[in-house]
């Protein structure tokens, strides 16, 4: 039998109670931490959550031509690049859209996402939301391009045709389905041993010289390195000169149509006009191509350019500008014939109109304007002059070219050694629409 006393003490016993309450305490506090470890995996989620998406927008002017389908190349983009191990994989969900005016882009990006919830499945929720999203505004750029490219002798065969091939990819890239087209403009300046201005350059003869009996060229010296203008009735027909390979389809002069073409954004006529590319020129001047390359994108030739629009080119600093230079070789010295009628041997070819090579064979350059070493120091001087000038990028291509010495001139002239580029047969296709997807991305400014 229990005594009046024993029962009393058990009736006021606690111990048995504060062992449950702090059993039940622990449990909440568990659980509470608990949760704030899934609310914590779910904010470190969101963070890694938000950096792929904002990784996506910037990564939008890379792609953006490179896909049929944008919006679903920067979706995938976003998707590959969010860390799986602390989201519900099957989840995530990406909504992207680019909206794109003639002078600007605007591309909107919302992400949403589920991480597992392992203490807060007690009160029911099997799963954490989160979300991010991520909106930028990019205005486009005025696009100036001068794409200088080697049609010497060397050229011949197969690699001319590759470079056709390239450069019609170029504009492509560069014009094709853009809604910007207005503001985007191409030259093209081939050279040979020096660079076909053409009739509308004339003017820049000394006096005394017949138009009907010119080939298009005239001596360029040294002075010429630069963007600036130049002086009118100061220079020399170029001769009638062959050095290295004796044809008559090879003088020294670039024959047939192989005027530069300035500041066009018709994709048309851009290809139609690289096609017309068919016609080699001996000598290989570096240094004068350019030159020309330069001072297609100077301000100081504004209306003096023909074909280019009256606003163009642009002052520096108020447009992206690059100047892409492209040759297969070493460069030469700049000819020339002693003892050499001029006038005599020029004349009309009157069993092809199309034509204005000299009925007469061409003269062996046994003389010089300048030499090989000072042709190379005029290449790196205009390098340095297009360095100097705000906006300008140099993009540089050893086409198959072996020559150290070159490939150095080449190197040491890019703006970057990134924009230094030595593909090889079968590669130069690609290379330059490598090129032109970083212009397509340089127009724009946040």
């Amino acid at each position: 039998m229990y005594s009046r006393l024993s029962l009393r003490a058990f009736a006021h016993d606690r111990q048995g109670a504060f062992a449950l309450m702090t059993a039940l305490m622990l449990t909440v506090l568990i659980v509470i931490g608990g949760m704030a470890v899934d609310y914590s995996r779910a904010q470190m989620a969101k963070e890694r959550l938000q950096f792929a998406v904002d990784s996506g927008a910037l990564a939008v002017g890379q792609i953006f031509r490179s896909y049929e389908d944008p919006e679903q190349a920067v979706k995938d983009y976003v998707e590959a690049n969010v860390d799986g191990s602390v989201i519900i994989p099957e989840s995530l969900s990406v909504e992207t859209v680019i909206t794109e005016t003639p002078t600007s882009r605007e591309v909107v990006i919302e992400a949403n996402a589920s991480v597992e919830g392992i203490f807060t499945a007690f009160y029911g929720l099997d799963k954490i939301d989160v979300n991010a999203s991520t909106a930028t505004a990019e205005a486009y750029q005025k696009l100036e391009v001068a794409l200088v490219v080697d049609i010497s002798s060397s050229m011949d065969g197969a690699k001319i045709i590759e470079l056709r091939d390239a450069a019609k990819a170029f504009v492509t890239t560069l014009l094709e389905e853009q809604t910007d087209r207005e503001y985007r403009h191409i030259s093209i300046v081939p050279y040979g041993g020096t660079v076909k201005l053409g009739s509308d350059f004339f003017g820049y003869l000394k006096p005394g010289y017949s138009e009907t009996k010119w080939n298009g060229c005239r001596e360029f010296d040294c002075t010429i390195m630069d963007d600036a203008h130049i002086p009118l009735g100061q220079h020399d027909p170029v001769q009638h000169i062959w050095r290295y390979r004796n044809h008559m389809n090879n003088e020294w002069c670039p024959p047939g149509a192989s005027e530069p073409i300035f500041f066009s954004n018709d994709l048309t006529e851009l290809t139609t006009y690289i096609d017309s590319l068919t016609r080699l020129s001996d000598g290989t001047g570096s240094d004068i191509g350019s030159a020309w390359g330069l001072k297609a994108l100077s301000p100081h030739w504004r209306n003096r350019l023909d074909g280019a629009p009256s606003d163009t080119p642009a002052d520096y600093g108020d447009s992206v500008k690059a100047l892409v230079i492209m040759t297969d070789g070493g460069i030469t010295y700049q000819g020339r014939a002693n003892s050499y009628d001029l006038m005599a041997a020029f004349g009309d070819d009157n069993d092809d109109p199309t034509d204005d090579h000299p009925t007469a064979d061409p003269a062996y350059a046994n003389g010089s304007l300048y030499n090989k070493s000072q042709a190379q120091r005029n290449f790196t001087k205009v390098c340095d002059e297009a360095k100097s000038k705000a906006g300008i990028q140099i993009y540089t291509v050893g086409f198959q070219v072996r020559n150290t010495n070159m490939l150095n001139l080449l190197k040491g002239c890019a703006t970057r050694e990134a924009n230094y580029m030595t593909p090889g047969s079968g590669q130069l296709e690609e290379t330059f629409k490598a090129i032109a997807l970083r212009l397509d991305s340089l127009k724009l400014v946040n």
